[in-house]
């Protein structure tokens, strides 16, 4: 029977979903062009092979001051800079506007949202990637997190990312999207960074962090590698300039709750 009469023969809720199988190996070459969208952290896009990969829902979980928030904006500020569509659902209100303009953060070309509960993050970022943006970041705050949903939506979530072939991009305290992450990373803090002499006046100008790999369909899980979130007033500090391979320098903007 001819592919075109099947589709005919078939209800109008499935007939959509139907095609012939050089349309699925167009669909797949469309996909293989995307490339992933950075970081804007040249080691960890040399770690994630060019940045956060298209089609998928990644995740990084971290508490206060481990470069969560941070590596969201940073991947923010380079699709507005190329001007990809990017949006930001800030559930815990964290974005300083001020703070976001320092970074070169270009806030009149950035959708920004601030639901109440997890309920409203979800349906929201469902909205926002049928809307056909390319950047979904997705910020829970800090814990408790506010409200709950069931691994579906998750999942839900994911296979929207896939058929828009976007990139969802999820922060939160703790591990939550569960199998759903096709990436997912774990942030941590690990000291503060002093400036000046033992016994007198110091500036703290920044804090170092280390970043694990816990899933990764390429990646070895467990992987570990340093990175430091440098605070504005010290950048130009030139004993703070870190020489090692592994370095990743976070600028380090101050939240509302902070």
């Amino acid at each position: 029977m001819h592919a075109t009469m099947v589709k005919k023969s078939l209800p109008e809720e499935l007939e959509g979903a139907v095609c012939r199988a050089s349309e699925l190996k167009l669909r797949k070459q469309r996909m293989e062009k995307l490339s992933p969208i950075p970081s804007g952290i040249r080691h960890l896009d040399e770690i994630l092979e060019g940045g956060w990969p298209r089609g998928a829902l990644s995740e990084i979980s971290g508490t206060v001051s481990t470069g969560r928030f941070a590596t969201l904006l940073s991947t923010l500020r380079g699709c507005l800079i190329r001007r990809i569509p990017a949006a930001l659902i800030d559930q815990g209100s964290h974005l300083d506007p001020r703070g976001a303009a320092r970074l070169g953060l270009e806030l009149k070309s950035l959708l920004w949202v601030r639901p109440e509960s997890l309920n409203d993050s979800l349906a929201c970022a469902e909205m926002i990637l049928q809307a056909g943006f390319s950047l979904v970041a997705l910020d829970l705050g800090l814990s408790p997190v506010v409200g709950h949903v069931s691994p579906a939506a998750w999942l839900r979530l994911a296979r929207l990312s896939t058929e828009y072939q976007a990139v969802t991009l999820l922060g939160s305290p703790f591990r939550i999207s569960g199998c759903a992450a096709r990436l997912a990373l774990h942030m941590r803090r690990e000291r503060q960074q002093w400036i000046g002499t033992p016994g007198r006046i110091r500036l703290l100008g920044g804090i170092r962090n280390r970043i694990e790999i816990l899933k990764s369909p390429q990646l070895l899980k467990g992987s570990i590698t340093g990175f430091s979130a440098g605070l504005p007033e010290a950048e130009k500090i030139e004993s703070m300039s870190l020489q090692h391979n592994n370095t990743m320098e976070v600028p380090c903007i101050r939240s509302r709750n902070s």
